[in-house]
């Protein structure tokens, strides 16, 4: 055999040899494509349990390129995928979110879902250690203020507590600064100001030591900072029909 016929066969074999393999990545594009797409539909349509399912086959398919499918996950088994009323199952979402850690430590959002269930499971410790650095290294008010409520709420230290309330509505840097907050129950998320958030969590501290008329006036100073407050309305409600005023 000449070496140009040789080179031509080696050619022609190489060719051959890559071939399924080129069939084989069209056809994991292309199924990746169509699971994208019906998580798309599945999303949209506010489906979260196929959505997830969906979710599940796109980080098998390839975890590396659709890590960010780890974050849906675990917010929708944190946010969506239980029955208000009951006590749900936190290991499903703090899975997901673990598996996202995992592939980025850095992600914050991640970082916050897990806490949250940890803080769900009175895990106070770690959910409290991961919310400081949380607030260290963004300086979000979101994180002081559920380092405040995990103070008056969960530890029952409702003196610091109030130090750290009192902090935060008169701090200069706090103006114009929002909180996330969200009522799991209900399925509602909002965000307000810093200001009417703190007025809130410090009207919840008075309604513990029975103060209703101090409790009210500062729901009412909440609503006018944020007139569209959820949980100010919610509390303002419960007080007057006698019902359970709830923190958040």
């Amino acid at each position: 055999m000449s070496f140009k016929h040789f080179c031509i066969a080696a050619l022609t074999l190489v060719a051959i040899a890559m071939l399924p393999v080129s069939c084989t990545q069209k056809g994991g594009q292309k199924r990746s494509a169509a699971i994208m797409a019906s998580y798309e539909t599945a999303q949209k349509a506010q489906d979260y349990q196929t959505a997830c399912a969906f979710l599940v086959q796109l980080a098998a398919e390839d975890s590396a390129a659709n890590k960010w499918a780890y974050d849906s996950l675990a917010f929708y088994h944190y946010f969506y995928l239980f029955t208000p009323g009951t006590v749900r199952n936190t290991h499903t979402g703090k899975y997901y979110a673990q598996k996202g850690l995992d592939l980025n430590p850095a992600n914050d959002f991640l970082q916050e879902i897990k806490a949250k269930l940890e803080l769900e499971e009175q895990k106070v410790g770690s959910a409290e250690a991961t919310f400081q650095n949380l607030w260290r290294k963004t300086n979000d008010y979101t994180y002081w203020w559920i380092l405040s409520f995990i103070e008056a709420h969960a530890k029952g230290n409702l003196k610091k507590a109030d130090s750290m309330i009192t902090m935060a509505i008169t701090e200069p840097a706090a103006k114009g600064k929002t909180v996330r907050m969200e009522h799991i129950q209900e399925r509602i998320r909002e965000t307000v100001s810093a200001k009417a958030a703190f007025l809130y969590l410090k009207a919840t501290l008075l309604m513990v030591n029975k103060d209703l008329t101090g409790s009210a006036q500062l729901l009412n100073e909440a609503l006018k900072e944020s007139p569209d407050f959820y949980a100010a309305k919610r509390s303002i409600y419960d007080m007057t029909q006698g019902g359970p005023a709830r923190p958040q």
